[in-house]
C-alpha cells in the first residue's frame, strides 16, 4: 500500500489497513449484489417459474462429480425420460446468472417426457456469486465434468448431444460447443453475450460485476475478457448447426446489432455455416420464455410454441453415425 496523506494511519497500523480493505471491497460486493439481484429478478420472475413449474412426475436426479478445475466438489440434476430403451439423446442446459438449476428446469417443463431426452443442469460455480459464472475457465470446466459424468453413468447417444441456455446459460452453451465442436450435433443459444469488451463499454450498470469476476477493466485484463467472448469461437461455431436469438430492445445487453447477437451472427456467416438460423427480435432479455414491462412490473408469459419449435430444429440434427463409446471404470 502507498502510504500518501490520507492513507498514512494504515499504513502505520497494518490491521486497519486490511480491514479498510475488506470494507471497501464488501461495499463494492453489496452494491453489485444489489444490482445484479434486481436484473435477475428480471430475468427469472417468481410469477413465471411458480406459473412454468416442472411437472411432478417429471423423473429428476441429482448428481455429484468433481470439478478437476479445482478439484471442488460439484452438483447437477438431471431429468430423465420416463424409460431409458437404449441410447438417449442429452441436452446440457447452463442456466442464467443468479438462476439455480431448479429455476432452469422451468423453461424446459415437460421436454424430457415428450421429445424422450435426458436434460442436463449443472449447476453454476461463480466467482463473486454462486449463480454468476459468467462463462469462465473454472465454469466451463465444470460443465465439462458434468458431461462426463452423466456419459459414464447413463446410455449417452453419442450422436444426439446438444447445448442450449438463455443469457449466461447461452454464453456458456456457446463456449461449450466452440471448445468442443466435434461433440455437439446442434445447439441453440438464446440472447448471450457475444463479445465482454464492448458489454463492458456499453453496460455502466455491470462495470463493477465484470471488474470483480473477470479480474479488472478491460484495460487491465483483456485478455480474459477475450477468453469469455463467444465470438472468439466463430470459425468453430460455423462447423455445428446453431439457433441464435438475440433481442433488438434487449434490457441487459445493449447494443445488440452493432456489438453483441448480431455482431457474432455476421461473424459466423463470415465461415460459411454448415445450418445457421439467425432468431433476431424485440421481445426483451427473457424472449421466448416471459417479458417483464419494466412501467407495469408485470409478467407476460409467451406462448410455447417459438421455443418448442426451436428446440424439435436442434433435435432434428445428428452427427455421423459413430460407434458407442467404450464403457468408463
Amino acid at each position: 500500500m502507498n502510504c500518501s496523506a490520507s492513507s498514512a494511519p494504515f499504513c502505520q497500523k497494518p490491521h486497519l489497513a486490511k480491514l479498510a480493505s475488506w470494507f471497501a471491497t464488501s461495499l463494492v460486493l453489496g452494491l453489485v449484489f444489489c444490482l445484479f439481484s434486481g436484473q435477475a429478478t428480471a430475468q427469472a420472475p417468481k410469477e413465471y417459474l411458480e406459473a412454468s413449474a416442472p411437472r411432478p412426475q417429471t423423473k429428476v436426479v441429482t448428481l455429484t462429480y468433481t470439478n478437476p478445475f479445482d478439484r471442488s466438489a460439484a452438483e447437477a440434476l438431471l431429468d430423465l425420460p420416463p424409460k431409458l430403451k437404449g441410447p438417449t439423446p442429452l441436452i446440457i442446459s447452463p442456466h442464467g446468472a443468479n438462476w439455480t438449476p431448479e429455476m432452469n428446469r422451468a423453461t424446459w417443463t415437460g421436454v424430457a417426457d415428450e421429445f424422450t431426452v435426458m436434460i442436463l443442469y449443472p449447476r453454476s460455480q461463480g466467482k463473486v456469486a454462486p449463480g454468476v459464472s459468467l462463462g469462465s475457465a473454472r465454469q466451463i470446466a465444470n460443465l465439462e465434468a458434468a458431461l462426463a459424468e452423466v456419459r459414464r453413468r447413463y446410455p449417452v447417444d453419442e450422436n444426439r448431444i446438444y447445448a442450449s441456455g438463455i443469457s449466461q446459460g447461452g454464453i456458456e452453451t456457446l463456449m461449450l460447443v466452440g471448445k468442443h465442436p466435434q461433440l455437439f450435433a446442434a445447439a441453440l443459444a438464446i440472447n448471450p453475450i457475444a463479445d465482454f469488451v464492448t458489454m463492458h463499454e456499453d453496460s455502466t450498470q455491470f462495470r463493477a460485476l465484470l471488474d470483480l469476476d473477470i479480474g479488472g477493466t478491460p484495460d487491465a485484463a483483456r485478455a480474459e475478457y477475450y477468453l469469455r467472448s463467444p465470438f472468439l469461437y466463430a470459425r468453430e461455431l460455423a462447423t455445428v448447426p446453431l439457433i441464435l436469438y438475440w433481442a433488438e430492445n434487449d434490457e441487459i445487453i445493449p447494443q445488440g446489432e452493432k456489438h453483441q447477437g448480431g455482431m457474432l451472427a455476421k461473424m459466423i456467416r463470415y465461415f460459411q455455416p454448415r445450418s445457421f438460423e439467425e432468431v433476431r427480435h424485440a421481445q426483451g432479455h427473457g424472449y421466448p420464455f416471459f417479458r417483464l414491462d419494466p412501467e407495469s412490473k408485470k409478467i407476460a408469459t409467451f406462448p410455447r410454441g417459438p421455443f418448442l419449435e426451436s428446440l424439435k430444429k436442434m433435435l432434428s440434427y445428428s452427427l455421423p453415425r459413430r460407434g458407442p463409446r467404450p464403457a468408463q471404470k
